[in-house]
């Protein structure tokens, strides 16, 4: 009984260590430690309701000293050139139905990279030839910057941390000027998270440290009634265009 319990305890400990790797992580509404949940649903029967939450997270593979700020790069991508109903864009159907949250409330079950203090932030989407080099006509890609207003250590590289939540309303899917599409299935992948040092010398945005590996296999990927969570990464150079919010 003690050779069985020994190896029943020591086969939990590999099974844990194994869950929690370095890298990025997608989950609907909360961190991969609450409720695991990849597929969003949607009747597209109502403009009113929670509103859909993919929240961004990292388990960093090495310390961020003097860490400053975050950007979040996340992809949402159709079948067939994007519907009304996901340009989300400033020059969209729906521009207002995009928010971010990036600060200590992106997640229930996690922590933050945010806990040390205030985070102000910005946020835009970007589609087709709005971006540089341009993106394909089925995509969206959503940027966030958050950025805390005196720089911390971030020495915590066992737990995920949670970086940001884009939410997505339910407005404008039904009745006079809505926006055509909601029944649209989407997958989602989650390109980046780049850290940046709190720097007083250089350029500071060119010394971002840029993770891009999934925690998991499937970490980095989620849909949108029943998407196939496979738009696959890009070599678009997407911190490029998180660059420009700085600017």
């Amino acid at each position: 009984m003690k050779k069985i319990l020994t190896l029943t305890v020591g086969l939990m400990i590999v099974a844990s260590a194994a869950m929690a790797q370095s890298g990025l992580y997608l989950n609907l509404n909360d961190c991969s430690q609450g409720t695991i949940n990849h597929n969003a649903t949607n009747p597209c029967t109502s403009n009113t309701g929670t509103a859909m939450a993919w929240v961004c997270s990292v388990i960093l593979p090495h310390p961020e000293i003097n860490f400053i700020s975050a950007g979040t790069v996340l992809d949402v991508a159709t079948a067939a050139a994007l519907p009304n109903w996901w340009r989300i864009d400033s020059n969209g159907c729906r521009p207002a139905a995009l928010t971010a949250v990036q600060d200590g409330t992106a997640s229930t079950s996690c922590g933050s990279v945010w806990d040390s203090g205030p985070s102000v932030g910005v946020f835009q989407a970007q589609v087709g030839n709005m971006t540089n080099p341009p993106l394909a006509a089925n995509r969206v890609r959503l940027n966030a910057v958050g950025a805390l207003t005196a720089a911390t250590d971030l020495t915590d590289t066992v737990d995920e941390l949670a970086v940001c939540k884009f939410s997505i309303s339910r407005a404008l899917s039904v009745g006079t000027g809505a926006c055509a599409g909601c029944a649209t299935p989407a997958s989602f992948y989650l390109n980046e998270i780049n850290f940046l040092p709190n720097s007083s010398q250089g350029d500071a945005i060119n010394a971002a440290d840029v993770i891009t590996n999934p925690g998991t296999p499937g970490a980095t990927t989620a849909g949108y009634l029943g998407g196939s969570g496979q738009p696959t990464a890009t070599s678009n150079h997407t911190w490029g265009s998180i660059k420009a919010l700085y600017r």
